[in-house]
């Protein structure tokens, strides 16, 4: 319910201008007289406003009639005052109740009004200065201001997550690039120390051809009468007019393909027989069926039957590879690490099995006990083929908690039957 300033400045036993300056202090600034009406929600925030301290602004009042505080305040203090009586005036004869009534002889004559005492100001207190008005507060232009920086703040909050999102992708990205250099710096590493332990393997390799030259030089002079009757096939070829190796190995491919070598082998003699017998290991290939491209590449391929044969033909080939890359996966062995073996199955293990196996081939020869342990570590499942271990590294083999096995052969049907047989006994 509505009321009045001036009411409401008794109730709360201010005067009515520190009531309106409080409104104003408040932001109702619309309020401007005495006479002026509250609502009840701006009157609760009045009263919280009085009991926070909030300092009333400066508001100039309007001054009001002297003698007069409105219509009924002005009857009612007429009819207290002695002032002639309004129905008495209208209406001849009626008289307020408890006046007297005058006399029929006598007319009453009206009293004459009582005058109030004029009020002499104080001269030891000023008079009070009108306080200066508060300048009008403009509420549409402040909600325009308030929404206008509202606006910028949402700008400038979009402009920040925009940013922020450009930082989270390129520290993604920095992320990607340092893990890839990650890998890469491993597979450096890692292929740094294939190169160390080849250079060490074809160190020892150059000590024992050299040894065993020497000791074919002292055999040939042993044997010196039993092969003196001997003529070298060079020698041969040279008499009968060719030259050169290219021209030596087209005579004897002519001379195969014609099957001319087959009554005449039984007469070719080889000293000394090691020579022509890592030729015969490292470049004959021996076949059950077609065999791929790539490996038959510099190889001499000779179909046998399928139990003599280094490696299966045709379709068997790589049935035998989907059977050994199954499985390693069914006993949840990924990484495949071949220590020594011919070239040629290393690349066909790594270009033949399942792309979900990761398969690394290193040279044999010596190894040595920091080698071992680098196997280990890395390698599911080891081959060690043609690898002449330390005592220490030996016995890091025999420990490990990997598969570890040791083809007997050198032919791949070797290496895939001591897979399979590992897997079913570990």
């Amino acid at each position: 319910m509505a009321v009045r300033i001036r009411k409401l400045a008794k109730e709360v036993r201010r005067t009515p201008e520190e009531v309106l300056g409080v409104l104003h202090a408040l932001g109702f600034g619309r309020f401007r007289s005495v006479e002026d009406q509250v609502s009840g929600p701006v009157e609760a925030k009045l009263r919280q406003g009085l009991a926070d301290g909030v300092a009333p602004l400066p508001v100039e009042v309007p001054d009001r009639p002297t003698g007069s505080s409105g219509p009924a305040e002005t009857t009612l203090e007429a009819m207290g005052e002695g002032r002639p009586d309004l129905m008495a005036t209208l209406v001849p004869g009626v008289t307020r109740q408890g006046a007297r009534v005058p006399s029929a002889r006598s007319p009453a004559r009206a009293a004459p009004p009582r005058s109030r005492p004029p009020q002499v100001a104080s001269p030891a207190t000023p008079p009070p200065r009108p306080a200066p008005s508060a300048p009008p507060v403009d509420v549409d232009g402040e909600h325009a201001a308030l929404a206008a920086e509202r606006a910028a703040l949402e700008s400038q909050r979009r402009a920040l997550a925009s940013e922020r999102a450009v930082f989270e992708a390129r520290q993604r990205e920095l992320e990607d690039l340092r893990l890839r250099l990650d890998g890469r710096s491993r597979a450096l590493e890692a292929r740094d120390h294939a190169l160390q332990q080849l250079d060490t393997a074809l160190t020892a390799e150059r000590a024992a051809l050299e040894a065993e030259r020497a000791a074919q030089a002292g055999g040939q002079a042993a044997t010196g009468s039993a092969s003196a009757g001997a003529v070298p096939l060079l020698d041969l070829l040279e008499a009968r007019g060719l030259r050169g190796a290219d021209e030596f190995d087209r005579a004897l491919v002519a001379l195969a393909g014609g099957r001319h070598l087959r009554d005449v082998l039984w007469a070719l003699q080889v000293v000394p027989a090691d020579v022509l017998t890592g030729v015969v290991d490292d470049k004959l290939l021996l076949t059950s069926g077609p065999v791929p491209e790539a490996l038959g590449r510099g190889a001499a391929v000779v179909q046998v039957a399928p139990e003599r044969a280094d490696v299966p033909g045709g379709a068997a080939l790589q049935r035998a590879l989907d059977d050994l890359a199954g499985a390693l996966l069914l006993h949840g062995h990924r990484r495949l690490l071949v220590v020594g073996g011919l070239p040629r199955w290393q690349r066909l293990l790594r270009e033949g099995l399942d792309p979900r196996l990761e398969v690394r081939a290193v040279p044999g020869g010596p190894r040595a006990q920091g080698a071992a342990h680098d196997d280990v570590a890395w390698a599911d499942v080891l081959v060690l083929w043609d690898v002449v271990p330390t005592a220490e590294a030996d016995a890091v083999y025999r420990t490990a908690k990997v598969l570890v096995v040791r083809p007997e052969g050198p032919a791949l049907r070797d290496l895939l039957g001591a897979i399979t047989d590992g897997l079913l006994t570990a």
